[in-house]
């Protein structure tokens, strides 16, 4: 959710910030089993919920090496170490993550791909073949469910949500509602 075309130093509230993660809680819970994955930089506002969300229930939090968040080997590595069941990708990096795990064998993402349940998309449009292909090769394997989220940073984070159906072939990604 933040273009260039959006201003640099955006004042947002704690009420907004809590009343954003409290919505994704009671969406898509999180319980003590889970993990979130660190992966997004401080300075754009999605790294909000992925640093305190977790919080709330007590999960767990995992963290990559520095400049691990471009490296899809990194991130599957991560994923089987600390158990990840949440995590978020920029759509850009969301294509080369299908591309690494496309290009291994199936049952191998199917044993270290196992933990993950939330995928969650923003910061640019969702293609809907990024989808089809996430459906193919991670829910099928996972049931892992795939989330569009949009929204400016001035609105905290984001302000619409679109569940995208392991079953459905879309035309286009909605924003959602």
């Amino acid at each position: 959710s933040g273009s260039t075309g959006k201003p640099k130093g955006v004042m947002v509230e704690h009420h907004s910030v809590l009343n954003r993660i409290l919505w994704m809680h009671d969406r898509y819970g999180l319980s003590a089993e889970d993990t979130i994955l660190q992966k997004t930089a401080f300075t754009f506002d999605v790294s909000v919920w992925e640093l305190f969300w977790w919080s709330l229930v007590g999960s767990k939090v995992s963290l990559l090496s520095v400049g691990g968040e471009k490296n899809p080997e990194e991130i599957v590595d991560a994923i089987v170490r600390d158990g990840v069941s949440t995590m978020h990708f920029v759509p850009a990096m969301l294509h080369a993550f299908l591309e690494y795990v496309e290009q291994q064998p199936r049952e191998v993402m199917q044993a270290k791909l196992a933990t993950l349940r939330h995928v969650f998309a923003s910061g640019e449009a969702l293609p809907p073949q990024h989808v089809a292909r996430f459906q193919r090769l991670v829910s099928s394997l996972t049931g892992a469910k795939l989330i569009n989220l949009y929204g400016p940073t001035e609105a905290t984070v984001d302000v619409s949500y679109f569940d995208c159906e392991p079953t459905e072939e879309y035309a286009v990604i909605p924003i959602g509602k």
